[in-house]
């Protein structure tokens, strides 16, 4: 496939993005079914970069990052829930690459991110 070739991204698309293995970025929470949550830190800037789930796997999605993790989240939740664009933005060296694109100017829209993912990869220990 093409790498300049762009894909729409439907709202039931999931949508992949790293986690550091960092205090601030994950919390331990004993309400949570895997016991850490995600923090609304990693969901703070602008642009957010993320794959595309159906386009990527969770191994190269994580390619050069042994110790993050990996959680998702779907597309239609950003775009309905937090009024952010999400858009297909393929790069050189990674075909599923997106962004999740737009104002988040409150913590409130990035821990309604952060609290509606789910863990598809949390290593052990979480933090490192």
């Amino acid at each position: 496939m093409d790498a300049r070739s762009v894909e729409t991204i439907d709202d039931d698309d999931g949508l992949y993005r790293h986690i550091a293995a960092k205090p601030s970025q994950i919390q331990p929470d004993p309400a949570a079914p895997e016991g850490w949550r995600v923090t609304s830190i990693n969901f703070r800037n602008y642009e957010l970069s993320v794959d595309v789930a159906r386009l990527s796997s969770p191994d190269a999605s994580l390619r050069d990052r042994p110790t993050h993790h990996l959680v998702e989240l779907r597309a239609g939740f950003a775009r309905h829930e937090c009024q952010q664009e999400v858009l297909h933005d393929p790069i050189p060296d990674n075909y599923a690459h997106a962004l999740i694109k737009g104002d988040k100017p409150s913590k409130t829209v990035r821990r309604q991110l952060a609290d509606n993912c789910k863990w598809v990869v949390l290593r052990t220990p979480a933090l490192r």
